[in-house]
């Protein structure tokens, strides 16, 4: 048994398809298929159901892939381990982000990296929190920025490990030619309940922002959903609706801003605050090399002088 025959296993489990997982390995269907029937003669186990539309692991399947997650993630440790040994901070460290954090924190970390980390390459991943934390798990990134908290009772907080590095509260976002726009001090929830809502996705803030609405006792008029924040905005300003975002979204849209307002929530007694917190993510248990941490401490650092400037 090799190796390989154990990564092209894991690449047909995860895809639970044997024509995408060719294309991920860059082999051709057939070989694919006589390697895995090789790794069943010599297990003496069927690894895979193929007697349905879709394949799907057997029981021996599943136990074999949970020993090779933990295999991989050993290798990976060790690799990363021994080349740091070897010498230098290089390599490329990859990092998932939300999109409205990579617009307002990015460019600096960047231009911070290529300072005191000249050789070490930056690849950046965009998705949503609850991807992010998969990718994390995952081991296909390295560090997450992702918004917190996740969805509750959410089983996967248990595999990760965080670090929050800033909390902000929400923000309701209205045309300045809104009716709304002059109440600058604070509005309540429960005075946007006729209002026609532009929201992200089915994203953790999304939840809560559904959460407090039904907790001020009435349902969102959604009549737009799955935007990213600066589609928002622009949406916002040309009067289709309004939206509830974090506060520092409104950052990523500079040259809007005599076009929007941005009123804060006023919390009645007995609702819950409708803030997000930024935290780094990282799988729980993975060796993070000195490069990582540098990058992390950068993140930190940048944080600090974008969100709280002196």
């Amino acid at each position: 048994m090799e190796l390989r025959h154990l990564r092209y296993f894991v690449a047909v489990a995860r895809h639970r398809n044997f024509t995408r997982a060719a294309e991920e390995l860059l082999l051709a269907q057939p070989p694919l298929s006589q390697q895995i029937q090789q790794l069943e003669r010599e297990l003496n186990v069927v690894l895979f159901d193929r007697s349905g539309r879709h394949i799907e692991l057997t029981q021996a399947g599943e136990v074999l892939l949970q020993h090779c997650l933990r295999l991989f993630a050993i290798i990976d440790d060790m690799l990363t381990e021994v080349g740091e040994v070897a010498g230098g901070h290089k390599g490329t460290v990859v990092l998932g982000t939300h999109p409205s954090s990579a617009g307002l924190l990015l460019p600096a970390i960047i231009q911070q990296m290529r300072q005191r980390l000249p050789e070490v390459g930056l690849s950046i991943r965009e998705a949503s929190t609850s991807t992010i934390v998969d990718l994390a798990i995952q081991r296909h990134i390295d560090l997450g920025l992702a918004r917190l908290p996740l969805l509750k009772d959410d089983p996967r907080s248990t595999l990760i490990d965080m670090h929050p590095l800033y909390q902000e509260r929400a923000l309701v976002v209205v045309a300045s030619d809104h009716p709304f726009a002059r109440h600058t001090d604070g509005i309540r929830l429960g005075e946007l309940r006729d209002e026609p809502f532009l929201l992200r996705g089915h994203s953790t803030f999304y939840q809560q922002v559904r959460s407090a609405c039904k907790q001020a006792g009435f349902t969102p008029k959604v009549i737009c959903e799955g935007a990213e924040i600066d589609t928002l905005l622009r949406l916002v300003a040309a009067g289709v609706g309004i939206t509830i975002i974090p506060e520092n979204g409104l950052k990523l849209m500079p040259h809007l801003h005599s076009s929007l307002v941005g009123i804060p929530i006023e919390r009645e007694p007995e609702q819950e605050s409708l803030t997000t917190t930024l935290a780094l993510v990282w799988r729980r248990g993975r060796y993070r090399s000195q490069t990582i941490r540098l990058v992390e401490d950068i993140i930190k650092e940048v944080v600090q002088s974008s969100i709280f400037p002196r």
